[in-house]
C-alpha cells in the first residue's frame, strides 16, 4: 500500500479527510480562500488603526503646548493670559515672526500685525484648527 493510501486511509477513519482537499485545485482553492481571510483581517485591522491614528491625532493637535516649542514664520493659536478682550479668554490667532530683527510675537487680532508688549506675551501655543470638510483652499 502506498504512503498516500495510507494517509487517505488514516485521515477518513479520523473524520479528517474532508478537511483536506484532494486535488491540486482544491489545494490552491483552499490556499486562496485562507489568503483571503488573512487580507480581510488585515483591512479590518488597518481602517482600525487609521481611525485610531486619527483620532490620536486630532487629540494631539488640540493640546497646549509649552510656548518654547513653537514654529517660526507659521499662524497658530496662542494663550496670552490677562488678555480676555471680547470674549476670547486669551486666545488669538499669532505667529513668532523672524524677519532680520529677532524673534517676537505677533497677533492677527488684539494687537492686530503690531508685536505684543513685554508683558501680554503668550505662554502657549497649538495649531490653528483644521477648516470645515469640504471647504480647505
Amino acid at each position: 500500500m502506498s504512503v498516500d493510501v495510507e494517509a487517505r486511509n488514516l485521515l477518513r477513519e479520523l473524520d479528517l479527510w474532508d478537511a483536506f482537499p484532494a486535488t491540486a485545485e482544491q489545494r490552491e482553492a483552499r490556499k486562496l480562500s485562507e489568503i483571503k481571510a488573512v487580507l480581510s483581517n488585515l483591512d479590518e485591522r488597518v481602517a482600525a488603526l487609521a481611525a485610531e491614528n486619527a483620532a490620536l491625532q486630532a487629540r494631539v493637535e488640540g493640546e497646549w503646548r509649552d510656548i518654547a516649542t513653537a514654529p517660526v514664520n507659521q499662524a497658530v493659536q496662542v494663550l496670552v493670559p490677562g488678555a480676555y478682550y471680547y470674549g476670547n479668554q486669551g486666545v488669538y490667532a499669532a505667529m513668532l515672526v523672524s524677519m532680520g530683527t529677532g524673534p517676537r510675537w505677533m497677533t492677527f487680532a488684539w494687537a492686530c500685525g503690531r508685536d505684543l508688549p513685554a508683558d501680554g506675551q503668550p505662554t502657549k501655543w497649538r495649531p490653528l484648527p483644521a477648516p470645515p470638510a469640504g471647504e480647505a483652499m
